[in-house]
């Protein structure tokens, strides 16, 4: 009898381990799943898209195909088309169809950026599309500039005179006016673009765009964030340290200047290294500006 109640207790003691067990897998793996989803709730690209030559290359061919039909143009595509002097070389960032590429150009190192991969995937100018046939009369300046002016509003929450946003629109009509303004508007609908092509002749924090091609623009490329970037910084430890102190005032001088030297105040928020990029000259500069506004 003894030896039979024994049995028995080893028996539930067994079952309880057995049920905890599984209660302790079953708990494991429920926080697995929901890490999981919380994941792909944050970041849906995940499991969608990944940043490939394939797809990057995939992407540059349909933007030559459409300068080549006539529908965009811009100073970079000819280079980037025709001449093979704006060659791909890798991709840096791609999430929800914002593309950032490497590139090689003349020499240089650059980097290609559009908010979305397809320029058909802008909302096209208005204007341009009652404006149809030769005969059509011609789209008044003063409306475009306005037109602009809302845009970059739209995208700034800016208030900013015609005199200071005119350059990022083509003035002449001529040859091609129309696929540059299609391509202008596109870039315009890009908040980078704009901050990268108004803000550099008042900052020395902001790199200035280079050119474009279609929706596609290109930038310096920079090393971001750290001194202790060897290929940038081939230095002795009292170089490093040198190289430190002129980053850490550059980037406090960044700060004070956005803050202090507009007519409008710039907020700096994200603030982490792969946002800021650092010149030669130990100069900070915005590489990515959403984190400015």
């Amino acid at each position: 009898m003894a030896r039979a109640a024994g049995s028995r207790g080893r028996a539930a003691r067994c079952g309880r381990w057995r049920r905890g067990a599984l209660l302790a897998f079953a708990a494991w793996t429920a926080g697995w799943v929901l890490a999981a989803a919380l994941l792909l709730r944050a970041h849906p690209s995940v499991l969608s898209e990944r940043c490939t030559d394939e797809k990057s290359r995939r992407i540059l061919a349909a933007l030559c195909q459409d300068y080549r039909r006539g529908w965009l143009t811009g100073a970079l595509c000819e280079d980037l088309c025709v001449g093979g002097e704006l060659l791909y070389q890798r991709c840096l960032y791609y999430e929800r169809g914002k593309k950032v590429l490497q590139a090689q150009w003349r020499g240089r190192t650059v980097v290609l950026k559009s908010k979305r991969e397809a320029f058909s995937s802008f909302p096209p100018l208005t204007l341009l599309e009652e404006e149809v046939g030769a005969g059509a009369p011609g789209i008044p300046e003063a409306e475009l500039l306005l037109m602009v002016a809302g845009e970059v509003k739209n995208t700034l929450g800016l208030e900013l005179p015609n005199n200071s946003i005119a350059p990022l629109w083509p003035a002449r009509q001529g040859p091609g006016w129309r696929q540059q303004l299609a391509s202008a508007w596109s870039l315009l609908q890009q908040e980078e673009f704009v901050y990268f092509s108004l803000l550099p002749d008042l900052s020395r924090h902001i790199l200035p765009v280079l050119g474009s091609c279609g929706h596609f623009y290109a930038v310096e490329y920079l090393a971001a964030g750290s001194p202790h970037h060897k290929a940038l910084f081939p230095l002795d430890d009292a170089g490093q340290a040198q190289a430190i102190s002129h980053i850490a005032l550059s980037f406090l001088d960044m700060v004070s200047h956005f803050d202090s030297d507009f007519s409008h105040r710039l907020h700096l928020c994200d603030v982490k290294p792969e946002n800021f990029a650092i010149k030669r000259d130990f100069t900070v500069s915005g590489s990515r500006l959403p984190c400015l506004w």
